[in-house]
């Protein structure tokens, strides 16, 4: 099945407790199945194009690439930010720019940013990142995000310039 065919919701997808774990940590969505709708859309084409003995999708895999990858983000100056920055209005310059800090430049020319509107006010929802390459548990998110095409090229969709960062509730 093409990643472009619509995928049905998955009900349920096993993962190892310790990796279960992990995930509600990078990921609080899970309570409310975030998970299954990733899993759909992304996870059950993942590593469609690679040929051989580790082509195809696997559940435990992705979601250990995945927390590997935000943990990678995480330990960042982009953390930071937001975490300074918790029910407080951040541009989309001062996002990239930390991206930039942590990631080496113009590594935020590859970060997309979604927002919410919600009561009047934008609140940041998304921040797609680009990245290219063979990715694994050990992959350095650096050389990921330099290797990636800029969002100008990879996204049609217009960017939120400005939005609150909200605290997840859980």
């Amino acid at each position: 099945m093409s990643c472009r065919t619509k995928q049905k919701a998955a009900k349920k997808i096993t993962l190892s407790d310790n990796l279960w774990h992990q995930l509600e940590i990078v990921m609080p969505g899970v309570q409310s199945g975030l998970h299954l709708h990733e899993w759909s859309k992304h996870g059950t084409c993942y590593e469609d194009f690679i040929s051989g003995d580790d082509n195809g999708a696997d559940a435990e895999e992705y979601y250990a690439e995945t927390v590997s990858l935000i943990n990678d983000l995480n330990a960042s100056e982009v953390r930071e930010l937001f975490v300074a920055n918790l029910g407080k209005e951040l541009t989309l310059k001062e996002v990239k720019s930390s991206f930039d800090k942590s990631f080496g430049k113009r590594a935020g020319d590859r970060v997309f940013m979604n927002c919410s509107r919600i009561k009047g006010k934008d609140y940041i929802s998304e921040l797609w990142i680009s990245l290219a390459g063979a990715i694994s548990v050990d992959s350095d998110f650096k050389t990921l995000i330099q290797n990636a095409p800029t969002t100008d090229s990879s996204s049609n969709r217009r960017p939120c310039y400005s939005g609150i960062v909200s605290r997840v509730k859980g």
